[in-house]
């Protein structure tokens, strides 16, 4: 079964350029500072030059096996409201579920 997931909050990152993180519902990934670590960030999208990128947190592991996360580039759109509809609508698809419950699987057996 499928459960709707909506975006839970957003924070506006102090930089340079564009940064928003979006967080969404049951998503609890921490880092080992205890900091919540975002689902998605949205960012200025300077190669496509007044658009928006999306890009996902992604789990990658270095040569030593330390879970690290990383925020690859999956989408792009004209608009920030574009771009959390995309979110909201990527989230709440059967695969990208099973995801993100690998993630939480994965940084359970990291805190080990």
């Amino acid at each position: 079964m499928i459960e709707t997931i909506d975006i839970d909050h957003t924070k506006i990152q102090d930089s340079i350029l564009f940064c928003e993180e979006v967080y969404i519902q049951y998503d609890c990934i921490y880092n080992d500072a205890d900091q919540n670590i975002p689902a998605f960030q949205i960012t200025e999208n300077m190669a496509e030059g007044g658009k928006y990128r999306v890009n996902a947190r992604r789990q990658q592991y270095t040569a030593d096996h330390t879970l690290i996360y990383i925020f690859p580039y999956i989408a792009s759109f004209d608009t920030i409201d574009e771009c959390k509809q995309f979110i909201f609508e990527y989230i709440n698809e059967s695969v990208s579920q099973a995801i993100f419950n690998d993630q939480h699987t994965n940084a359970l057996r990291a805190m080990k």
